[in-house]
């Protein structure tokens, strides 16, 4: 009976821990999505653009892409989560601190283009 009484105290820790360890990793995903969403907003305020990964298959574009997710799942939690920036196009702007400073949000750039 003792046993059962240390293994399942061992088990509620163990609970715990992991409960703690999905916090923090839900928080982190949620934070860098928030900070994706207001870099977009950023870049579109300066005449830009974004591409995403899912549009993209061996460096080829994909007309009318979608995002791998199910489309209930990013009606309820947004894109954001299921899509990265690859490519950044700014058009009729010059290069400036205003331009680049959105692109530190993201974490994977393949190409940032400047159109005149």
């Amino acid at each position: 009976m003792q046993w059962l009484r240390k293994r399942l105290r061992l088990s509620l820790r163990m609970l715990l821990l992991l409960i703690l360890v999905c916090g923090l990793w839900l928080g982190w995903q949620v934070n860098r999505a928030r900070d994706q969403r207001d870099a977009i907003a950023e870049v579109e305020k300066y005449n830009g653009y974004v591409s995403f990964d899912y549009e993209f298959d061996a460096g080829r574009r994909i007309p009318d892409a979608k995002p791998r997710a199910p489309l209930w799942l990013c009606r309820i939690l947004g894109d954001e989560f299921f899509r990265e920036v690859v490519t950044v196009s700014y058009s009729c702007q010059p290069v400036s601190d205003a331009t680049l400073a959105p692109l530190a949000a993201f974490d994977r750039i393949d190409a940032l283009n400047f159109f005149a």
